[in-house]
């Protein structure tokens, strides 16, 4: 049980980062694009992580997590962010940090839009 919430508490706080990863691009693109980006949508694959940022009671077993990480909670209740999720078999970002087997390594490289080169420049 322990080994589950050590889990999700590592993917909360990924989710921190990735919440000011977006702040950041949410503000560049409105400033350099003259956009007008209101919210910006990011994907987990750990349903505990996803319901620690939207439930705002402290919880005994969350009080290892620094108070720092909980800015996500006040970014997806002021529609800065919206997490969504998304299974683990649909994860695009896996080819940036794992080793995969051929054919997801290919399709995550297609969800991506990360064409080859070589038909382009023969």
């Amino acid at each position: 049980m322990y080994r589950c919430f050590v889990i999700y508490g590592a993917e909360y706080m990924a989710l921190s980062d990735g919440t000011k990863e977006a702040i950041y691009l949410r503000k560049l693109l409105n400033e350099l694009c003259d956009a007008d980006v209101k919210s910006v949508r990011l994907l987990s694959d750990n349903k505990g992580a996803i319901k620690l940022a939207e439930n705002p009671i402290f919880h005994r077993r969350t009080k290892h997590i620094d108070i720092r990480h909980h800015f996500v909670r006040e970014a997806l209740n002021n529609n800065v962010i919206n997490i969504k999720f998304i299974s683990i078999e649909d994860m695009a970002a896996d080819v940036l940090t794992k080793a995969l087997p051929s054919p997801k390594h290919y399709k995550c490289l297609e969800a991506l839009g990360i064409v080859s080169t070589d038909k382009y420049f023969r």
